[in-house]
């Protein structure tokens, strides 16, 4: 039997939360209750090796808070890019994922798109959309909507923030405010993009 630990699996295993709590805990039963008081090397070391735990601890509670903060900060921002993407990314995300019936709007969250056509890459860039998987069927390929993007949308069609009306043979799309008009999807040319 072939056994390799490397010094990179080693860091991985003390960078576990898990192992920094059960570092703690261990320095504080030790400490409390079986340290062998009058030994004041060893009250030294286990007070040392206690405030390593301490450390370990508030490092990976402030890192968590920190990826924590970044995390909204991103999605904030990607909540912004999608109230403002522009009337033909809007047209592209509406005739692909979106389906109309009795004037209401439904979400359907995976569409396919061709890759020469290239229009899934402005959604894509996005962070809007991503490519659900590498089997193609007749020649498109499956992208899902992000999570956060379902979310979003869902959400602001149930507050109305995005409604669909047609009016006059037209397709209208008010979306967070905005008025975009467009033909219906397989009407729709993407050669501008």
């Amino acid at each position: 039997m072939n056994i390799s630990i490397s010094l990179k699996d080693i860091l991985k295993f003390f960078n576990k939360l898990s192992f920094k709590l059960a570092f703690f805990t261990g320095i504080i039963i030790y400490k409390f209750f079986l340290l062998d008081k009058s030994s004041k090397i060893a009250d030294i070391s286990i007070n040392i090796m206690l405030t390593i735990s301490i450390i370990f601890l508030v490092d990976d509670i402030i890192e968590r808070i920190i990826k924590l903060i970044k995390k909204k900060y991103i999605l904030k921002k990607y909540i912004r890019g999608i109230k403002e993407l522009s009337e033909p990314q809007i047209e592209i995300l509406v005739s692909n994922y979106f389906e109309i019936k009795n004037n209401k709007v439904i979400i359907n969250p995976t569409a396919y798109f061709s890759i020469e056509e290239g229009e899934y890459q402005i959604l894509s860039l996005k962070a809007i959309i991503f490519r659900a998987s590498s089997v193609q069927t007749s020649f498109s390929f499956p992208f899902t909507l992000e999570e956060w993007a379902y979310k979003e949308l869902d959400k602001a069609i149930q507050n109305e923030q995005i409604t669909y009306v047609k009016k006059k043979g037209e397709n209208i799309v008010y979306w967070y405010g905005k008025e975009v008009k467009f033909k219906d999807k397989k009407t729709i040319n993407y050669l501008y993009y």
